[in-house]
């Protein structure tokens, strides 16, 4: 099979998978957004950029606090798995298939962040902090391929987190979700995507850009966007955000430890 093909099947099938996400929302009244790449593809293409191999949404705590519920009240189905934030740093949807590889939708969570610089910065760091302390090998793995850590900057963030691990991941996982809601929290007039990486944590938005949503085509049909969907691709790409860009080598190789990760997750999750 050529790439391309390969690439074509991988976006029918994510299809599907976006397709029930959005059905699930829409029927719990849930609101969110598509998100990072998606986001762009729904913008530039009506669909998916042509390289990416992963979905992407964005929703407020409490969109995620209602879906959570939704999903884990849910009859257990064989093809779509919801692992949340207990699971793994960053919860996801996922589609599995006999005969082919897993797929997933990365959810990202919009949290309230102070407004002042030194109180975001604060909550940043502890966030950061306590993500390393529960991370599994595997999620360590993923942070090693990121070009934007040195290898001293890495090292000095795994030594840091070390005492922390002689508390079990699931506590730490509590806590971190605690300080994500309720730490420094301000006037609840700035938000930021306190389960993204680093470079996205510091992203701090007005909340307005998480309040109003629209349908958007995609592909063969629609899904919910931010109607200030420009916003957010400003803070993730700059200005230039309609200029096409190719992932960097670090993503490629981040999404196939994912992969081989939540392989090993849905079976324990079955």
């Amino acid at each position: 099979m050529s790439s391309e093909l390969g690439t074509k099947d991988l976006h029918s099938r994510m299809l599907i998978l976006l397709e029930k996400f959005h059905e699930i929302c829409i029927e719990n009244g849930i609101k969110y957004s598509l998100h990072g790449g998606t986001l762009l593809g729904a913008i530039r293409e009506k669909g998916f950029i042509p390289w990416d191999d992963d979905a992407d949404v964005t929703m407020t705590r409490v969109e995620y606090e209602k879906l959570r519920k939704v999903m884990k009240s849910q009859e257990p189905d064989g093809r779509f798995i919801f692992l949340d934030h207990l699971d793994l740093l960053l919860p996801r949807f996922c589609l599995v298939e006999k005969e082919h590889p897993i797929i997933w939708i990365d959810i990202f969570v919009y949290d309230y962040i102070t407004r002042y610089k030194l109180g975001q910065k604060l909550k940043n760091i502890l966030i950061l902090w306590l993500k390393g302390c529960s991370k599994t090998v595997e999620e360590w793995e993923i942070t090693k391929t990121r070009v934007n850590y040195s290898r001293r900057e890495y090292r000095l963030y795994y030594v840091s987190c070390l005492p922390g691990h002689i508390l079990p991941v699931r506590y730490v996982r509590y806590l971190n979700n605690f300080c994500c809601k309720s730490l420094l929290c301000g006037n609840k007039k700035m938000i930021h995507r306190s389960n993204d990486k680093y470079a996205g944590m510091i992203k701090a938005l007005p909340v307005h850009v998480m309040k109003r949503y629209m349908l958007t085509p995609f592909e063969n049909i629609k899904l919910m966007i931010s109607r200030d969907y420009k916003d957010i691709l400003v803070s993730i790409y700059g200005e230039d955000y309609l200029l096409p860009k190719k992932y960097a080598e670090d993503e490629f190789a981040a999404h196939d430890i994912v992969r081989r990760m939540l392989e090993k997750r849905v079976v324990s999750a079955r």
